[in-house]
């Protein structure tokens, strides 16, 4: 038996939750048994539209997840007890359907049937796995807690034993959706085996269990659904069980580096012929492709693998593509998988077509953290997309109303002083705005001529905590990271970078080790970086440049080169390795003079001219592509 437990952070709006998942493994658990077939896979897929799916999605739509979430008094039926005497308590039925939901939600989208039912048997087993888990060691071989009586923990063990665990995330439902469907992470990206037990064919039952302890940051939600389940009695026909699936898939149930797997039916397909298997994975729009192999092992980029292990269905293919912005709207993949062999021995091939698509109005708002005064009001931008009519509702909740109010088409009018959050809600996806609000002072007040740009910038949150006040003060190098990577990560897509060694004695800054590693910027020595210190406009128009190169706006060699330097009376005071990008960021428009027939090449950027400057270089990114 192989136990795997693992660690993974993830990020959705500005909320921060950390999510641990763990799966076992028990060889053919996932095979199906000579039944009367009742239903075909590939039949189901060929039959879906967008409609059909959107009407899933909306009768499947989630239970409301924000602060509220498992209050004692709304919860439970009755109270569990993490501490002597401990109790695992009873969930309410509805906390239980909601993870059902989003169990029969994946499985519709994939094809199997969507009629798993709870399995109110093991009610109270999944409870105290979820208790036992919230109390001792995060494990499936959990050991008894000192106050744990045998007896609860023989019920609990029992329970993490058979079942998927997993604590950090918002709910049931999204413990599906977001993290076993997800299997990303380089513990679990081999096998998906969260994914598999989902997806089997032969499940027709499962069970929740949720326990929340108090910590320093918040409830900490334990939870876990029962997976070793085989007890439909009707056999479904299928040749493979494929997630993203074949035909229409919503993007609302994928993420960027989620991998691809493809479960084969190991009654129709030779399990045990698994080393000449190769994926080649080809988007339509432009021709890209990605060729798989047994060489692709690297378990944070471009990955693949083939194993016949018994998560759910014994025989799965994985594969993740490298790069990033791969996923977008109306974007097809053909994917075709080699090297297969039938039981009988004959070679075989699989090919089929999957296109991603917007099921619901997008929610996905640029700015996730917004400093405003009283009485000023923004329109954020939404990221384009999504379908022009969608049954699925699109709603808005706001912590803390009096503070300020936001319309459905992003603008947020701030009323008084104080903190709130502005949820904003398509059912499947969260979109989270944290709002500060301050009184009006001269302190944090823009001048006339930065104010276009300081509100363009704001809009599409690419200002953050260091540019809330002092508009008139220089700017450090630290500020022009942050600034610099979010404009970036815009242009191009870039998702975070987790992990990056300290290049630096004088930071840490996760902003400053991913700019540096994006080409950016650069130290101010091979050991420092000199975060708090000024910038000069001259290193301003180098970073800028570096900026507009990386992010694929111009060229990537040092675009002024040949440029001359335009005619300012200080033109001799610029150092020559910041000429031509000096040169080249004044032919685009990007900087000008200081108004005095001088460049000031020397003098400290303040961060009214950093607004400008990178507000000009935001008007050349194309958002539409």
């Amino acid at each position: 038996m192989n136990k795997k437990t693992f660690m993974k952070v993830k990020f959705r709006g500005s909320a921060r939750s950390l999510l641990i998942v763990a799966a076992f493994m028990i060889a053919g658990l996932g095979m199906l048994t000579n039944q009367v077939h009742a239903q075909n896979v590939q039949d189901n897929i060929a039959q879906h539209t967008r409609e059909s799916i959107m009407q899933k999605m909306k009768s499947y739509l989630p239970m409301d997840s924000s602060e509220g979430y498992l209050d004692d008094d709304l919860a439970y039926e009755s109270l569990p007890n993490i501490v002597t005497p401990m109790s695992s308590g009873e969930l309410k039925d509805k906390y239980i359907l909601d993870g059902i939901n989003a169990v029969n939600l994946v499985r519709y989208i994939s094809g199997l049937p969507d009629d798993i039912q709870p399995d109110w048997p093991s009610r109270y087993q999944q409870q105290a796995a979820a208790l036992l888990n919230a109390t001792g060691s995060f494990s499936h071989n959990p050991s008894r807690p000192t106050d744990m009586n045998q007896g609860l923990y023989q019920s609990g063990y029992s329970g993490t034993s058979e079942s998927n665990i997993a604590y950090g995330d918002r709910s049931l439902y999204f413990s599906v959706v977001d993290s076993y469907m997800s299997d990303s992470d380089p513990s679990n990206v081999a096998k998906v085996g969260h994914r598999r037990w989902i997806l089997n064919p032969s499940m027709q039952k499962t069970m929740f269990g949720a326990v929340y302890k108090q910590t320093d940051y918040g409830k900490e939600v334990y939870s876990n659904m029962r997976s070793f389940d085989k007890s439909r009695t009707e056999k479904v026909d299928y040749d493979y069980v494929a997630w993203p699936s074949a035909n229409l898939f919503p993007l609302e149930v994928w993420s960027a580096r989620d991998p691809w797997s493809v479960s084969l039916n190991p009654e129709k397909y030779n399990s045990n012929r698994m080393q000449n298997i190769e994926v080649k994975l080809v988007r339509e729009s432009d021709g890209n492709t990605w060729n798989f192999s047994q060489a692709d092992k690297d378990v944070n980029g471009k990955f693949f693998s083939v194993d016949n292990q018994g998560y759910g269905v014994p025989f799965n293919i994985v594969f993740r593509p490298d790069g990033t912005g791969i996923y977008k709207e109306e974007e097809r993949f053909r994917v075709e998988i080699n090297g297969l062999y039938t039981t009988e021995e004959e070679p075989t091939s699989i090919t089929y077509e999957t296109i991603f698509f917007k099921a619901a109005p997008k929610v996905n708002m640029y700015a996730n953290v917004l400093h405003m005064t009283v009485g000023e009001k923004v329109q954020l931008v939404y990221e384009p997309g999504g379908p022009k009519y969608s049954p699925i509702p699109l709603m808005i909740e706001s912590w803390a109303a009096p503070v300020a109010t936001m319309n459905t088409d992003g603008t947020i009018t701030a009323k008084k002083a104080g903190v709130t959050r502005f949820n904003i809600r398509n059912g499947l996806e969260l979109a989270q705005v944290d709002l500060f609000v301050d009184d009006v002072t001269s302190n944090n007040q823009v001048s006339m001529w930065a104010k276009p740009s300081f509100e363009h910038l704001r809009a599409y949150g690419l200002l953050e905590m260091y540019f809330k006040d002092n508009h008139a003060r220089p700017v450090s190098r630290l500020q022009i990271a942050q600034l610099s990577l979010n404009l970036y990560k815009l242009a191009t897509g870039a998702l975070t970078e987790y992990g990056l060694p300290n290049l630096f004695t004088d930071t840490s800054s996760s902003n400053v080790k991913q700019a540096v590693k994006f080409g950016l910027m650069k130290g101010t020595s091979a050991t420092t970086f000199s975060p708090e210190i000024g910038l000069t406009r001259q290193e301003a128009a180098v970073i800028l440049m570096n900026v507009y190169r990386q992010s694929g706006l111009g060229n990537q060699t040092a675009a002024g080169a040949n440029l001359q330097i335009p005619a300012f009376a200080d033109a001799a005071k610029i150092a020559s390795w910041a000429k031509s990008d000096v040169s080249e960021a004044v032919r685009l428009g990007f900087i000008q003079g200081t108004g005095k027939g001088d460049f000031g090449p020397r003098e400290k950027l303040t961060a009214e001219q950093a607004y400008v400057m990178f507000g000009k270089l935001l008007d050349k990114i194309d958002l539409s592509k």
